[in-house]
């Protein structure tokens, strides 16, 4: 397209079809799908386009991971494609803006919904926001965010119907109030917040034009399960129904049927009850199940009782009957059914809950199982009884239809006065009903009805003839059926169903003998002397009897009852009764024959004078008609009635009789709700206007009976009809007044009918139970009395009889607390009349005047008699309500018509006073524990609705479980709601304390003031109101607004004190003045009002209701402001711009100067608010506080202190984002804006004083724009401490202490004791050990006024608590150090200070026992934080962090996942393990090589990978402490001691790691790399950190690494000492607990690795090392080479003496292990045990020289018995293969050891060891032989010899250049023993583990190698 036509508006359209581009357009064309929005700027032609041009908006997908933006597309489509709805401001505006004439921009005319856009709001905030909050929060809750899906769905239907204008209007009404309560219900599970929309086109309400019902709803949608529309037509309760006066209708759909459904088959659906059917039913056939029928004209008192829907399927078939007529025998075949299940649902709820949705309901289908004599009862009687016995729950005698098992069936219930104007309003859903059945009830006079029901109950047989001879016709299998017929010439029809055509024979279902069948057929219409005449045939086609039903008795139709027909056969002979019940439903016949003969009364007006007095014995008998008989013929009745009147009109007896029995006939029409039936005879029939004066003195003299015995019944239905009886009256003289002549004087009849209100009066003088009855109906239907009179009097007469009655029940009520609260409601429905509304003005306002003095005595604070019981406390507040509505109702006809009458409204505010002065009470006495003992819980679970009408007060409802629970009062919240309208009420005269013409005294006004202060606060606060309610919450902000508007009208007035004048001030002034002024600064700070922050449903909702209360509120508060001060001056004025300045200002400035009263404070407050008006008067104000405060004091001190503190509040106690950069530029802003220039000594001063703010808020938005949870406690704790340390700087004490004990209580809530200490010693060294200086008391943490000194030592005491919990014994030291120097320098106690050196050198003997040295200590990591993903607080950071004790570095890991689950671990990159995997042994970089897997500290990683990328990295490596210099070069220091000096000032951390340094590594003979030893180099990163540890922080910056290399040399001797020391610390805890089995076990294992290869490839290595630094002569290489020989023979003296203490441990099945770890030592470390004796060593008290030598006979026996205890062992297993003799093979010649079988002991030749060297010349005289020792041991067991073989063969290790000169050196060296003794270590852990007490497999291998090996020796 090559040009576009702009277009003038945006249009708003939604797309009607969806629309795909494709080829080129694809390019520039925008994808369209069904119900898009499209926003529309451009057209391809002036006429017609056929393209369009615009937006469509799109939200990226809830689940990703990308922030919620809206995305635009911009394209052309089809103008087919969419439909036009209307104007739009622009693209991105959602508001959808009608034109003016109510059509769209291409003429296409659609109504506009405020709905639309409501609904298109809701979506746009749900589906992005919330479903993302949903998906990702830790915690899925899967079953809202279905809740959430399935809201979104049904109202994204809604809205394209709506849009696409498919509903009907009838549709679209009830769519608009689902689409309502659906946005509530997803308001509630989502943002909690409940908006009030108006329930016809659901545009937001806004309360300006019916507050009382805007409080109602918003209630209602706040708390109840249901819809507005729902709630109020809801039928939870049969009494609700029973006031209901439209008559209810039901549509019936069979929807589908489980089982097998034939075309033979088909269904009956009707109503019944749980006695008898309720209606006609339809007939749906098995091959349409698609029918519908409208069951019509139910009358609603039957929705209260149990209603049940019946389903009976019957199945087809056909009979061959017999009719005997003249002698003539004739055969013919007839269809007829049988039953094949019935099934019944209770559909009560459905009838009850009238809703615009269907319902669907599943219909179990039975049959009857047995019609046995066995059984009684109703069980007996098969089908027939079937129905009645699955309604009542009997399962006798039922079991499941086998044809069809379920039936669903779709029911939707409708509520009309007419069927036929329901059906014609809804044309489409009523289209093609199939039948409408009717009831079985009259429900109108207009509707005529003529029908008779029977219905036919079944036949009783007789079984045996005349004789007693069995009938075999009729045994218990037979079959029967009932036909039924009328006389030939009768018009006499027979309906089996609705929708049946009229049939002259009537055909039952088929039953056997014993069954019953409960059939209902319709006769019409009724033909008088018509007979129905009865036969019964069997299944063959016989018939067996017939009977005749008469219907009529003469001229009258029969009564409705049971009757039983005598069933005959051809011979006369009774063979059976058939039972009928009848039921006639007709306006023109009747079955009773005293109504009849009343409706017959003109044939008596000329019979005998006898007869005529009959006729009132007819009429004293209509009482005891049936009800349903009057509903019936009411007209007549009522015609014959005022016939009767009018004939025998003065004759008091027949005036008397007859005008009880019109009162019985209306109160029997008023209770079956048949008043539309009566308004209806009275507007269209009634003609008897000469009947006036009959009532007028029958109601009199009938009511002046009213105390009499015998006429109680009557005088109360005179009450309850006397509304309908002076309608009549009312009706004749309109009547009498239209015609031109009247014949009878009407002038008497006002003052006859004034007498019978006197009458009334005159019951209420008079106070006895008796009559108490009479005295509460009066005043319950009085308001029908007045309302039907309106025509005799006029309105100020009537507002007199009012007045006069309602004040004679004063009496009655005050004695009476149930009469008075029926007074109550008597006063509330007056208020209802249309007296109220639609009178003169004079009227009213006298009504209204009048009101208010009644209910005055009413609105009472609760008493000391309220109080004693919960009954009381309840009755009390229920009086209350009812006044309050009372107001309701009338301030509810008035707030629309407000304006008008001004004057009126302005009356109400005389019951201010009371209504807050209750509220105040209310409050406080919710306070008092007794009112909590006897009231309900806080959160209650059901609710009443606000206002209620009548008493007792209807029942509660209970709460919608789907909302957060919140208090709430109803009683608050009504009287909230008449504050709210009192507020708008509120006039006063500005010349005058006076409201509504009532004069006030101060007193009086200062506690008005005063208790409508305290009431908003309440109100602003959510204590009156939930703040979730947000339209009504909103609102009462309004109100809030105009109650302040009016208080600041009495305080500018009367109540502006004089501050420089030298009166005293009164307190209560100052007092009102202070909370006039926190109110209306609470108002205007309302975070409920920061429309900025909000979504754009809620921000929208409180722009509407709340308009301009914000800026109001702060123009009020700078006039009031301005108002309390004196004139500024022309200096102040031109200098600093005020106006005013001191006077009463001065008493509201800093805490300090003004304390309780200071204002400073909470107007610093409103500098955070976003509104730009609000933050200009607030620096208005501010600007003359600190001009007052600059020239008082000279000094801006206190002012910033007010305004540090309030800060610091207001971002603990608020929620905002305090991200915002605005909001920090607003505080600056509005502090230079106080001062914008700097010419002054007070503008330099606040300038320099903005820079302190500006710190102290970045400070503050650090803390507090952490995110939630548990990841960032740490980060909370050092912003914390950095604006703690802020604060110090301040001298800003309090706020401090407040912050010190916040971390404790943190610190405490994770465990970490010890940092709770180092955070309360924060608060200890604020104080110095002075005893001469006070402290003030600190009440939040329990500390008395003490002396700075005691103060100190009791936080000091605290301390050491919390490091002893910790597990930080040098804290706990230090700081008891410091105690005992202040006991024993300042304060001289000479108890504490021995107490406390006590608990010093305990703490320290402590930690040199076993347990100190078996303490588990805290790990250390150090963590990178990489990735803009982190808060900047981390980002690009690496701390050391301080773990849980014995925490490994995966647990850790998975920590810092668990806290940061979006982060991604860096895993350490570094070189692979340096050691050979051919090797057999470790060598020196392999002890390292742990290091290097753990960590590379690599330059990418410390610096934090990932730095500036999107998202989280961490990179976590362990590190270890790292000692001083000093500690470690200390040479006599025990572990114990290491560790504990190690844990003082922890400040350095390290970590190793292996790199290679020379020559690359070569090769073996294998071809397997071989690492020399000598190029391994350990590299060490030593992290310095910004603390010390332990910290408050449990973490400190990395804020120096520095990298060293520690030669092989260095790092051999290290390893050397760490082993040394492990194993004397053993040693020491094993010699220390010489009975602990475990520490024992643990040295073994410690000593089995260390005499052989102990020590990263054993010692052999080590000495190895030092030869390849033999020539090496540098001055570093020899100290480390000396270094490393001390260090050896260190380690060489500590096995000596682990060994001494192993020897006196070890248990004696060990003993024998221990021999052979001797002799391995000796073996190994010859050359360093000759230097450790020579120097004469001595560890703990033992001389090395003699503590380990044992006899070579003592170490031989044992061994050999170790030896011989495991071959014992062996062969008791099963091992005997491994038992077999050794032979010697091989070149050269082998050498063995023999032993005789025969000898009970091994007899072996054992020679003493040697010297080194000679054991060193022994293997070299057979230089490059390779030989293998074998090991042959000979053993006595059960007289039987073996022998043997060794398990292990020992070859020489690989040689070092110092031993590959000789290559072909023996087996027999020190290293090869060694060699073979490396399982020892392995073997032993095993043995260890294996058995306790005796040796495993494992362990008798080692000592047959100990032995051989010592053997060998010898």
């Amino acid at each position: 397209m090559d040009e576009w036509l702009s277009l003038p508006h945006c249009l708003l359209a939604v797309a009607k079809t969806a629309y795909t581009p494709a080829g080129m357009d694809a390019l520039s064309a925008l994808t369209l799908h069904l119900g898009d929005s499209v926003y529309i700027f451009e057209q391809s032609s002036a006429n017609e386009p056929a393209f369009y041009r615009g937006y469509l908006l799109s939200s990226t997908s809830p689940s990703s991971k990308t922030s919620n933006r809206i995305r635009i597309f911009v394209g052309s489509f089809p103008a087919s494609c969419v439909s036009i709805t209307g104007f739009a401001t622009s693209p991105l505006d959602q508001a959808l803006l009608p034109t003016s004439s109510g059509s769209s921009a291409n003429g296409n005319s659609k109504p506009f919904l405020p709905v639309t856009e409501e609904i298109e709001l809701a979506l746009q905030e749900w589906c992005p926001a919330h479903t993302d909050q949903l998906f990702s929060s830790a915690s899925r809750n899967y079953a809202k965010l279905n809740s959430v899906a399935s809201l979104i769905s049904e109202l994204s239907d809604i809205h394209k119907r709506l849009l696409l204008d498919i509903y009907t209007t009838y549709e679209r009404e009830q769519s608009i109030k689902n689409a309502l309560w659906l946005l509530v219900r997803g308001n509630k599970l989502l943002s909690g917040d409940v908006i009030v929309r108006d329930e016809l086109d659901g545009s937001l309400r806004v309360g300006d034009h019916n507050l009382i019902s805007f409080f109602r709803d918003q209630e209602i949608m706040a708390l109840s399960t249901h819809g507005v529309a729902a709630f109020h037509t809801s039928r939870a309760a049969a009494a609700e129904i029973t006031d209901k006066k439209e008559l209810l209708h039901l549509m019936v759909q069979i929807k589908s049927v489980v089982g097998t459904l034939t075309e033979s088959m088909f269904a009956k659906v009707y109503l019944c009850s749980k006695s008898l059917p309720l209606t006609e039913g339809f007939v749906v056939n098995g091959a349409e199940l698609e029918q519908r029928a409208l069951f019509v004209d139910l009358p609603p008192a039957v929705a209260g009782d149990g209603i049940f829907l019946v389903v009976e399927i019957f199945e087809t078939i056909y009979m061959t009957t017999q009719t005997t007529a003249a002698d003539k025998t004739e055969s013919y075949t007839i269809k007829a059914r049988r039953g094949v299940g019935l099934g019944v649902v209770d559909i009560g709820r459905v009838m009850r809950e009238v809703s615009e949705t269907e319902r669907d309901m599943t219909l179990r289908l039975f049959t009857s199982s047995v019609s046995s004599q066995g059984m009684d009862g109703i069980a007996r009687n098969g089908w027939g009884s079937l129905r009645e016995r699955l309604v009542r729950g009997v399962a006798d005698g039922i079991e499941r239809a086998t044809k069809i098992d379920k039936v669903i069936v779709g029911l939707r219930a409708f509520e009309s006065s007419n069927s036929k104007a329901l059906t014609a309003s809804m044309p489409s859903l009523f289209s093609g009903l199939s039948s409408s059945p009717r009831t079985l009830f009259t429900a109108s006079t207009t509707i005529p009805r003529d029908e008779l029901y029977l219905i036919i109950g079944g036949v009783h047989f007789h079984w045996s003839d005349i004789n007693g001879r069995p009938m075999p016709e009729l045994s218990s299998k037979a079959l029967y059926f009932v036909t039924l017929s009328c006389n030939k010439d009768s018009s006499l029809r027979f309906h089996g169903h609705a929708s049946a055509e009229p049939q002259d024979m009537w055909t039952s279902t088929v039953v056997s003998r014993d069954e019953k069948l409960s059939e209902t057929v319709c006769l019409s219409p009724l033909a008088r002397n018509a007979d129905i005449h009865v036969r019964v045939h069997l299944a063959d086609g016989k018939a067996i009897g017939h009977g005749k039903f008469p219907i009529w008795n003469e001229d009258v139709i029969i009564k409705d009852a049971k009757r039983s027909i005598r069933i005959a056969d051809i011979d006369g002979l009774q063979v059976g009764v058939l039972e009928i019940d009848s039921y006639l439903v007709s306006n023109e016949f009747s079955s009773d024959d005293t109504l009849n003969t009343l409706i017959r009364w003109r044939r008596m007006r000329v019979a005998k004078e006898s007869s005529q007095k009959s006729l009132i014995s007819v009429m004293q008998q209509i009482r005891y008609v049936d009800p349903n008989e009057i509903s019936k013929l009411l007209r007549e009745a009522l015609d014959a009635l005022f016939g009767i009147i009018v004939w025998k009109a003065g004759d008091s007896k027949f005036e008397d009789a007859a005008f009880a029995a019109l009162a019985h006939i209306l109160v029997t029409a008023e209770e079956r709700r048949d008043r539309s039936m009566l308004s209806e005879y009275i507007d269209y029939h009634f003609n008897y206007p000469d009947v006036v004066g009959p009532l007028v003195y029958g109601f009199q003299r009938l009511l002046a009976r009213y105390s009499g015995s015998d006429a109680g019944s009557s005088v109360r239905e005179l009450l309850k009809g006397g509304g309908i009886i002076l309608r009549f009256i009312n009706s004749c003289w309109d009547k009498f007044q239209e015609r031109e002549s009247i014949s009878i004087d009407m002038r008497n009849y006002p003052k006859a009918v004034r007498q019978i209100f006197v009458q009334f009066n005159q019951i209420f003088e008079q106070n006895a139970a008796s009559i108490e009855a009479s005295q509460i109906l009066i005043m319950r239907h009085f308001p029908d009395y007045i309302t039907e009179i309106h025509s005799i009097f006029d309105d100020e007469q009537i507002l007199d009889i009012t007045v006069e009655f309602v004040e004679v029940t004063t009496a009655v009520g005050l004695v009476n607390p149930k009469l008075d609260m029926h007074r109550l409601v008597l006063m509330q429905n007056l208020s209802k009349l249309r007296l109220f509304p639609d009178t003169k003005l004079s009227v009213r306002a006298q009504l209204i005047n009048h009101t208010l003095i009644w209910l005055r005595p009413y609105l009472a604070p609760a008493g000391d008699e309220d109080l004693t019981s919960l009954a009381a406390w309840q009755m009390w507040k229920d009086r209350i309500r009812l006044a309050c509505s009372v107001l309701a109702v009338q301030l509810d006809k008035m707030w629309p018509i407000r304006d008008q009458d001004p004057e009126s409204c302005s009356m109400y505010v005389r019951v201010l006073p009371e209504i807050v002065a209750i509220f105040v009470s209310l409050q406080q006495e919710r306070k008092s524990a007794l009112i909590r003992a006897i009231t309900a819980p806080k959160f209650k679970n059901e609710f009443s609705v606000l206002f209620p009408e009548t008493y007792p007060i209807p029942p509660n409802r209970p709460v919608d479980t789907s909302i957060q629970k919140l208090p709430f009062d109803e009683l608050a919240i009504e009287l909230s709601c008449i504050l709210a309208v009192l507020s708008e009420f509120a006039t006063y005269d500005s010349s005058s304390t006076s409201s509504g013409s009532e004069t006030l005294t101060e007193e009086q006004a200062i506690q008005l003031m005063s208790n409508v202060l305290k009431m908003t606060d309440s109100v602003l606060t959510g204590k009156a109101v939930p703040t979730s309610w947000l339209s009504v919450y909103i609102y009462l902000h309004r109100s809030v607004m105009s109650c302040l508007e009016f208080i600041s009208l009495l305080l500018g007035e009367y109540f502006l004190p004089n501050i420089d004048s030298n009166e005293l001030l009164d307190s209560r002034i100052i007092s009102i003045w202070h909370m006039f002024f926190e109110r209306l600064i609470e108002l205007v700070g309302s975070p409920a009002l920061e429309v900025e922050n909000f979504s754009e449903q809620k921000r929208r909702t409180v722009e509407a209701i709340s308009g301009q209360v914000r800026e109001q509120g702060a123009q009020l508060l700078a006039r009031m402001w301005t108002a309390i001060g004196t004139d500024a001056g022309e200096l102040a004025r031109s200098l600093y711009g005020i106006e005013t300045i001191g006077g009463l200002q001065q008493m509201f400035c800093s805490k300090k100067s003004c304390g309780s009263y200071a204002l400073l404070g909470k107007v610093v407050e409103l500098w955070l608010s976003p509104s730009r008006e609000v933050r200009m008067r607030a620096v208005e104000v501010l600007k003359s506080i600190a001009v007052q405060e600059w020239h008082t004091k000279h000094s801006l001190d206190d002012l910033f202190s007010d305004v540090i503190d309030t800060l610091d509040r207001v971002f603990h106690t608020r929620t905002f984002n305090v991200e915002n950069s605005s909001l920090k530029e607003n505080i600056l802003a509005c502090m230079k804006a106080a001062f914008p220039t700097a010419e002054h000594e007070l503008g330099l001063k606040v300038q320099s004083l903005s820079s302190v703010v500006s710190k102290l808020l970045d400070l503050l938005v650090d803390l507090h724009s952490l995110p939630e949870g548990d990841a960032y406690n740490d980060d909370r704790v050092k912003c914390t401490l950095s604006l703690m340390e802020f604060l110090r700087g301040l001298h800003r004490e309090d706020t401090f202490i407040k912050y010190v004990h916040q971390l404790i209580r943190l610190q405490e809530h994770s465990g970490h004791y010890a940092e709770a200490g180092l955070a309360l010693e924060l608060h200890a060294r604020m104080y110095d050990w002075r005893l001469d200086s006070r402290v003030p008391a600190l009440q939040d943490i329990d500390l008395p006024t003490q002396s700075e000194f005691r103060r100190r030592e009791a936080l000091s005491l605290q301390m050491v608590r919390y490091f002893t919990l910790g597990g930080a014994p040098e804290l706990a030291i230090a700081t008891y150090k410091e105690l005992a120097n202040a006991y024993e320098t300042i304060s001289f106690e000479l108890e504490k200070l021995q107490s406390t050196t006590s608990t010093i050198a305990r703490l320290y003997k402590e930690e040199q026992s076993v347990n100190a040295t078996t303490r588990p200590q805290p790990q250390y990591f150090r963590v990178v934080y990489s990735g803009l993903g982190f808060h900047r607080a981390l980002r690009g950071k690496q701390f050391i962090m301080q773990g849980s004790k014995w925490e490994k570095l995966s647990d850790f890991t998975v920590r810092l996942q668990n806290l940061y689950p979006q982060a991604k671990i860096i895993t350490a990159s570094g070189g692979t393990s340096a050691t050979s995997t051919a090797a057999k042994h470790m060598s020196i970089a392999s002890s390292l090589s742990s290091l290097s897997q753990t960590s590379s500290l690599d330059a990418s990683l410390a610096a934090g990978d990932g730095g500036d990328a999107e998202g989280q990295y961490l990179s976590i490596i362990a590190v270890s402490p790292e000692p001083s210099v000093e500690l470690g070069s200390a040479v006599e220091i025990l572990p114990a001691a290491r560790d504990f000096f190690l844990r003082q000032n922890l400040q350095r951390f390290s970590v190793s790691r292996p790199i290679k340094i020379g020559r690359p590594a070569s090769t073996n003979g294998n071809g397997v790399s071989s690492t020399n030893s000598v190029d391994v180099w350990i590299e060490k990163t030593i992290f310095e950190t910004r603390e010390k540890f332990p910290t408050i922080l449990r973490r400190s910056e990395v804020v120096n690494a520095e990298v060293t290399r520690i030669s092989p040399l260095a790092g051999a001797a290290d390893a050397i000492a760490r082993k040394a020391g492990e194993i004397e610390q053993m040693a020491r805890r094993s010699k220390a607990a010489p009975g602990d089995e475990m520490c024992s076990s643990q040295l073994g294992m410690l000593l089995s690795g260390a005499v052989d290869a102990p020590v990263n490839g054993g010692i052999q290595v080590y000495r190895i090392l030092l030869e390849s630094y033999a020539s090496d002569q540098t001055a570093g290489i020899v100290m480390e080479k000396e270094r490393m020989r001390s260090v050896m023979q260190d380690y060489v003296a500590v096995l000596a003496y682990a060994l001494h203490v192993h020897s006196a441990v070890v248990a004696s099945a060990l003993r024998p292990l221990h021999d052979s770890l001797v002799i391995l030592f000796d073996r190994n470390f010859k050359d360093e045990i000759k230097i450790v004796e020579e120097e004469g060593r001595v560890i703990d008290g033992l001389d090395l020289r003699n503590g380990i030598r044992r006899s070579p006979d003592d170490i031989r026996n044992g061994l050999h018995h170790l030896a011989q205890q495991s071959t014992n062992a062996s062969a008791s297993s099963g091992r005997n293969n491994e038992l077999r003799a050794v032979q010697t093979n091989g070149s050269g010649g082998q050498n063995g050891v023999s032993a005789s079988a025969n000898k009970s002991e091994a007899s072996l030749t054992l020679t003493p060891t040697t010297s080194a060297s000679s054991r060193a010349g022994s293997a070299s005289g057979s230089p490059g032989h390779k030989r293998k020792a074998s090991m042959r041991n000979v053993i006595d067991r059960k007289q039987s010899s073996v022998t043997l073989k060794s398990e292990y063969s020992f070859e020489s290790a690989p040689s070092s250049s110092s031993s590959s000169k000789s290559k072909g050196s023996s087996s027999g060296s020190t290293s090869s023993l060694a060699r073979g003794m490396a399982g020892v270590t392995r073997r032993f852990s095993k043995m260890m583990t294996t058995n306790g007490n005796g040796l495993s497999n494992g362990g008798s291998r080692i000592a047959r190698q100990s032995l051989t090996s010592f053997r060998e020796e010898e």
